[in-house]
C-alpha cells in the first residue's frame, strides 16, 4: 500500500457514499485511477465493505465487551466457535487477540434480558475451552474511526458512533427498511434502493438527508480489515485510579485528539478504559505507553497489552433490533 492508497482511504474512511470522482478530484487523480486502486483494496481484503454510520443509541438498551481466555482449541472448533457467534444479531464484533485474552467480543442489546441471553450463548458455544470471562459495560465512546490510519499529518478525527440523546427518534417502515440496506452497503445507489425498498428516487434521497438531518445517520464508513494492514495492531486495557472528574477528562481528551488510536470507550468494570491502538513495531508501542504515563502519572495504575491477530467480524448497525 504507497501513499495514493492511504490519501485514497483517507478521503473514504469517512466518506463511502461520496462520489469517486469527487473524491478523486480531491486527492488529484484521474477517476479510473481511483477506481482501480478500490478494486484493489477491496481484492486485497483491506477494504471489507461499506456500512451506514448508525446512532445506535436510538436503538439499543446497551453496550458491552466480553473478554475471554480459552484452553485447548483447536484451529477447526475456533472456526466453529466463530461461525456459531456470527449466527447471533447481538454480537456486532469478534476479535482473535493474546496476551491475558484470547477473543474480544461486542455486544449490542435491546435490554438486560437479551444481555443475559447472549452471555448464555457465549458460554455454551464456547463450553468447557473458555477458562477465564470479563465483561466491561460501555459507558462512553470517545472514538471510533479508521481515519487515523491514513490521515495526513496536520490532520485530526474523533469521530465517534454514538451521540448522547435526549429523547429517541421515531421511524417508520420505509426507514428502517433504508437502515438496514446502507447498514449492509453504504455504496448502493439511489436506483437499487428505489428498487429494493419501492419508493422513488427522489424520496430516497430526501429520507436519506432527513435521516443524516436528525442524527440516526452519522455518515458512511469504510470498513477496513486491520489485520492486513503492514501495522501492529493492539488492544490496551486500562485501569486507572480513582481522580476528579476533571482530571479524567484530560484522559478523555487525549484519546479523542491522539493520532495513534482507531478506537478509545471508556467502561465499567475490571478495567476503566478500552483502546485499539496501532504502531510500527514493538518500539513504538513501548514509546507510547510511555508517553500515557508519563502524561498522566497519578492516574494510569496499569495497562494490559492484548495484540491483535485477526478481526473475525465486525458489523455496525444489529439488523435484526428493529
Amino acid at each position: 500500500m504507497d501513499n495514493i492508497d492511504k490519501k485514497i482511504l483517507n478521503q473514504i474512511s469517512e466518506n463511502a457514499r461520496d462520489s469517486h470522482s469527487f473524491l478523486a478530484k480531491k486527492i488529484k487523480i484521474s477517476r479510473e485511477v481511483f477506481d482501480y486502486r478500490i478494486k484493489k483494496l477491496e481484492e486485497l481484503g483491506i477494504i471489507t465493505g461499506y456500512q451506514a454510520r448508525i446512532n445506535l443509541k436510538n436503538f439499543i438498551y446497551g453496550g458491552y465487551i466480553v473478554l475471554i481466555q480459552v484452553v485447548s482449541l483447536t484451529e477447526d472448533k475456533e472456526k466453529e466457535i466463530i461461525n456459531s457467534l456470527k449466527k447471533s444479531s447481538t454480537f456486532y464484533y469478534i476479535e482473535k487477540c493474546g496476551g491475558t485474552f484470547d477473543f474480544i467480543i461486542g455486544i449490542n442489546v435491546n435490554n438486560l434480558n437479551e444481555f443475559s441471553k447472549s452471555i448464555d450463548i457465549i458460554n455454551d458455544i464456547f463450553g468447557k475451552n473458555k477458562t477465564n470471562m470479563t465483561v466491561l459495560t460501555m459507558i462512553k465512546e470517545l472514538r471510533d474511526s479508521f481515519k487515523p490510519l491514513f490521515k495526513e499529518n496536520e490532520e485530526f478525527n474523533n469521530t465517534i458512533t454514538e451521540l448522547d440523546l435526549i429523547k429517541k427518534e421515531s421511524i417508520d417502515e420505509i426507514d428502517k427498511k433504508l437502515i438496514i440496506a446502507l447498514g449492509k452497503d453504504a455504496t448502493i445507489t439511489s436506483p437499487k434502493l428505489s428498487e429494493k425498498i419501492k419508493i422513488t428516487e427522489v424520496a430516497i434521497r430526501e429520507r436519506i438527508k432527513k435521516l443524516i438531518s436528525k442524527k440516526i445517520i452519522l455518515g458512511f464508513r469504510t470498513m477496513i480489515d486491520l489485520g492486513k494492514l503492514d501495522l501492529q495492531i493492539s488492544s490496551l486495557l486500562i485501569k486507572t485510579n480513582t481522580q476528579s472528574s476533571e482530571v479524567d477528562k484530560k484522559l478523555q481528551t487525549f484519546f479523542q485528539f491522539d493520532k495513534n488510536n482507531t478506537y478509545a470507550c471508556k467502561v465499567i468494570g475490571e478495567y476503566n478504559y478500552f483502546l485499539t491502538v496501532f504502531n510500527k513495531n514493538n518500539l513504538e508501542l513501548k514509546e507510547y505507553i510511555t508517553k500515557l504515563r508519563n502524561t498522566f502519572p497519578e492516574l494510569i495504575k496499569n495497562i494490559d497489552i492484548l495484540p491483535l491477530f485477526e478481526m473475525s467480524y465486525h458489523k455496525h448497525i444489529p439488523f435484526d433490533s428493529f
